[in-house]
């Protein structure tokens, strides 16, 4: 399965021409991706994913934790789905199918629930039964259908983007005393496309965690393009989950632009 529907929610709605197509294919592979790239690469990911608790994950059914989503600076203002700029919401996500809940617990829609069966999207308002139209035919569900599978990526992404159709293994970088391995990340092909994202995954190679992710949102808009800071992790029943994700937007010629926090408290894991 392609998985399309990506990290970074408001990083889709980047005010740029629509005709232009986000490209992040790095100069290592701009003539394809050699053996020893592409082996090289998946065996990052797999480390990746065992350090992030692949295994755990797997021998458990449920993510549940309360998130705090905070939307600020000019774009999130502007693209912020909920009714106000803080919202939080109870969260259960299935460790083995893309089926997960999002309650929100507080504000104006305080009681309403966003979620997805098998990436089927419905609502559910305070006290009614399942709402499940199109998503284009009921405004609501439009911030559903992106940001429900979004959010639950985010947590995800580390221990499930290896299923990747075309993985490389880019130069490792030094920043501000730091090494990092990268791994460009797409399918289809490697060149930019309107079908498929493109990622580039930095692992902080001390830690062996997650440190951040580059990435495209073809979903929602073709120059959509976004960076993903993932700054502090729960260390949970031997999985680590995300505990701060930081979202912006990458404005044309590369400017960045605040568009969210997520801000994970009290997870647990439960078979």
């Amino acid at each position: 399965m392609k998985w399309k529907y990506v990290v970074g929610a408001g990083a889709a709605l980047l005010v740029a021409p629509m005709f232009l197509l986000a490209d992040l294919t790095p100069p290592e592979v701009e003539d394809g991706i050699t053996a020893e790239r592409a082996k090289r690469g998946r065996a990052l990911l797999e480390a990746l994913a065992v350090r992030h608790g692949r295994d755990v994950l797997a021998e458990h059914q449920r993510l549940e934790l309360t998130l705090v989503d905070t939307w600020g600076g000019v774009m999130g203002s502007m693209f912020n789905p909920f009714a106000e700029s803080t919202q939080t919401m109870d969260v259960v996500l299935a460790t083995r199918a893309w089926t997960a809940s999002f309650r929100l617990t507080d504000g104006p829609d305080a009681g309403t629930e966003w979620g997805m069966k098998d990436l089927e999207i419905y609502r559910r308002p305070p006290g009614g039964a399942i709402e499940s139209p199109p998503a284009e035919d009921l405004d609501p569900m439009m911030s559903a259908k992106f940001l429900v599978p979004t959010l639950r990526y985010v947590m995800v992404l580390p221990v499930e983007i290896g299923n990747a159709e075309l993985i490389a293994a880019l130069d490792p970088v030094t920043e501000e005393g730091r090494a990092f391995d990268r791994v460009f990340v797409t399918w289809g092909a490697v060149e930019a496309h309107a079908e498929d994202d493109q990622y580039i995954l930095w692992i902080d190679r001390a830690s062996g965690r997650l440190d951040r992710v580059e990435y495209t949102v073809r979903e929602m808009m073709r120059s959509a393009q976004g960076l993903a800071r993932y700054e502090e992790y729960h260390e949970t029943n031997g999985a680590l989950v995300p505990a701060r994700v930081t979202l912006q937007a990458v404005l044309p010629g590369g400017p960045l632009a605040r568009l969210h926090e997520l801000d994970m408290n009290s997870p647990r894991i439960v078979r």
